[in-house]
């Protein structure tokens, strides 16, 4: 029982995580900080970026502007969200299920802004590796969810029967 919920808070931690850590990607390239950590939702953090690059053109300087404050507005209804989505997956494992799917809709976002940016696949291949490790682990707290359910459906039951 305790490696199941540990495994579904892991889970839900990866979403949470998620928004944590492309929250301080954007900041840090809003403040033209050379910082980058190595995973982020790739929306988010590409509409920020973006708007970096319209209002600056290829150089991403000092200026945030218009651009810049359009995709800071839409990443954070974006990752709003996320943050609602995690508080919901703590009660019902089908906000946990559509947490899995943003992942794998960020993914799949990441890969096509990849092509379409920067030309090739590899320029984001570290970070469909860390995308396909959160994946994994929020999998294995959907099957523990999945498990821990069957488990207590059939202690339920074996404790009906005795009481009959």
């Amino acid at each position: 029982m305790e490696y199941w919920d540990r495994q579904i808070k892991l889970a839900q931690y990866m979403i949470l995580g998620t928004v944590i850590i492309t929250a301080l990607n954007i900041a840090f390239m809003l403040s033209n900080g050379d910082l980058y950590i190595s995973y982020s939702a790739a929306l988010p953090y590409y509409l920020v970026w973006l708007g970096k690059i319209f209002d600056n053109g290829l150089y991403l300087g000092p200026v945030n502007g218009v651009f810049t404050a359009t995709g800071l507005v839409m990443a954070a209804v974006i990752l709003c969200g996320w943050l609602v989505v995690w508080w919901l997956s703590k009660t019902s494992r089908t906000w946990l299920k559509v947490g899995f799917i943003l992942v794998i809709a960020d993914l799949v976002i990441l890969v096509i802004l990849a092509l379409v940016l920067m030309g090739n696949l590899f320029s984001c291949l570290w970070e469909a590796v860390i995308h396909i490790a959160v994946l994994w682990e929020m999998y294995r707290g959907l099957k523990a969810w999945a498990q821990k359910d069957i488990f207590l459906a059939r202690r339920e039951a074996q404790k009906e029967e005795v009481a009959l």
